[in-house]
């Protein structure tokens, strides 16, 4: 009986190989569709304070003459040899001593820069100068100039978060260096604020044409935390998110980059949180406070600035075991656009 299959079975495998060596590949032989996610990348912790001390040991060996960036990628283990923490999104910790200059460039990727440490930091992003204070929220739109200096006594770091391995599966990427190690300033400091952070926007020649300030860049921490913290006093607490507000670009509405969203979330002591996924994959870091999370039953404690990734579909519980202000990234945008984002509550 065997025999006889195995002789059937024959022609179809000399088929399937004459396909085979022409760039045809039998769909037959292909794994049905999943019935839900199962991502590539899986829950990961990463200690902020591991990070800091392995950067400062690096810092005398390397100048950002020699590296451009001072960056720890945070690389998934289950990706092991991407660069990346997940299929779409790549993170890092960078470190920039005082008197140091990460020079200019540009690229086709979108950035986002999270302000851990280190007063006196500041970035300059399509002409305009901002200064970099724990907390902040800093937008860097695909192909703008932006550069980093700092004036400050202490070492600053922060979170750089951008769509690298996106931008690679779509054979997108471009980078251009600047000619000089700092753009020239266009725009007098405040620019963009003035224009994009106060309610309101500009209407005909205000901004309406220029380059050097077209978006909003810098989101101060000290407004968006008071935001949180007042709505956290008012009781207006969501059982599955404590209170949450999402960083917008204010000519839209929308996330802050076509592919990337920011949130700032309050949770007040002892709250813990209903279960909660989506198909988004979402980084927590710890700004304020201290954090019990569950990541599809899998426990972390996450101290002050501590990372924890959150693949798609896997069920998140918090706990929060002092008043935490926790900021988060995602790709929530990229899935909404292409009708892919879901989400189920516990």
């Amino acid at each position: 009986m065997s025999t006889t299959m195995e002789t059937a079975r024959k022609p179809l495998e000399v088929l399937e190989s004459e396909a085979w060596a022409v760039g045809l590949a039998p769909m037959w032989r292909r794994p049905g569709m999943r019935g839900q996610p199962e991502s590539r990348c899986t829950p990961q912790r990463w200690s902020y304070s591991a990070i800091k001390s392995l950067l400062l040991r690096a810092a005398p060996h390397m100048s950002h003459a020699e590296c451009e960036r001072r960056v720890l990628i945070l690389e998934n283990t289950a990706m092991s040899g991407s660069w990346s923490m997940s299929p779409t999104l790549f993170a890092g910790v960078q470190l920039l001593l005082p008197g140091e200059v990460a020079p200019v460039h540009r690229h086709s990727q979108a950035a986002l820069r999270f302000a851990f440490e280190g007063a006196g930091a500041h970035a300059a992003i399509d002409g305009e100068r901002l200064p970099i204070e724990p907390g902040d929220l800093l937008v860097t739109p695909r192909w703008a100039w932006h550069d980093h200096g700092h004036d400050g006594q202490a070492p600053a770091l922060w979170l750089d978060v951008l769509d690298v391995p996106l931008v690679a599966t779509l054979d997108a990427e471009f980078r251009e260096w600047g000619d000089a190690e700092c753009q020239q300033l266009a725009s007098p400091p405040g620019t963009s604020e003035a224009m994009f952070g106060q309610g309101m926007l500009p209407t005909g020649g205000t901004g309406a044409a220029r380059t050097d300030g077209g978006y909003l860049k810098r989101y101060a921490y000290q407004r968006s935390r008071a935001a949180v913290l007042q709505l956290m006093s008012a009781g207006d607490i969501d059982p599955w998110r404590g209170v949450k507000l999402q960083y917008i670009d204010p000519r839209s509405g929308g996330a802050v980059l076509p592919t990337i969203a920011a949130h700032l979330q309050g949770l007040p002591a002892g709250m813990a949180t209903r279960p909660l996924k989506s198909t988004e994959t979402s980084l927590l870091v710890v700004a304020e406070g201290e954090v019990r999370a569950s990541v599809g039953g899998s426990p972390h404690r996450l101290g002050l600035h501590d990372m924890l990734l959150v693949p798609s579909w896997t069920e998140l519980r918090l706990e929060a075991v002092q008043q935490s202000v926790v900021f988060s990234v995602s790709n929530a945008p990229l899935l909404k656009a292409v009708g892919l984002w879901r989400e189920a509550q516990g």
